[in-house]
C-alpha cells in the first residue's frame, strides 16, 4: 500500500547531496500521498538549513533528520524508495523500490 510510502535520502548533509531537492518535493508528495515520510539520514553542515526549510514548508510532521544511524532493508518495513542525488558527477537521481 502506498499508505505506507517512505522516501529515504542517505549522505552527508552538504550541498554536493542536494537533500534540500527532498525537502522540496513533499508538499507536492504529500498531496498524492498524504501519510507519506522522508527520512534523511546523515549529518553535516546544513543541517540546521535542511531544518529550517523543513519548518518553513510546513513539512515537519512527515520529514524526519534522524542523523547519523545504521539502518538496513530489514529495518524498514515499509515500501521505500531511496532518493540518491550527487550534484557535479552527472549522477542521475536513483530510486529504490521495495
Amino acid at each position: 500500500m502506498l499508505d505506507d510510502l517512505v522516501l529515504v535520502s542517505v549522505g552527508r548533509l552538504v550541498y554536493q547531496k542536494a537533500h534540500e531537492v527532498l525537502v522540496a518535493c513533499m508538499p507536492d508528495v504529500l498531496k498524492e500521498f498524504p501519510n507519506a515520510k522522508a527520512w534523511i539520514f546523515g549529518e553535516g553542515p546544513l543541517r540546521a538549513d535542511l531544518q529550517s526549510q523543513i519548518e518553513r514548508l510546513g513539512v515537519s510532521n512527515s520529514v524526519k533528520l534522524p542523523g547519523r544511524q545504521s539502518i538496513s532493508r530489514d529495518t524498514l518495513q515499509v515500501r521505500i524508495f531511496l532518493f540518491c542525488r550527487h550534484v557535479g558527477r552527472g549522477c542521475p537521481l536513483r530510486c529504490w523500490k521495495r
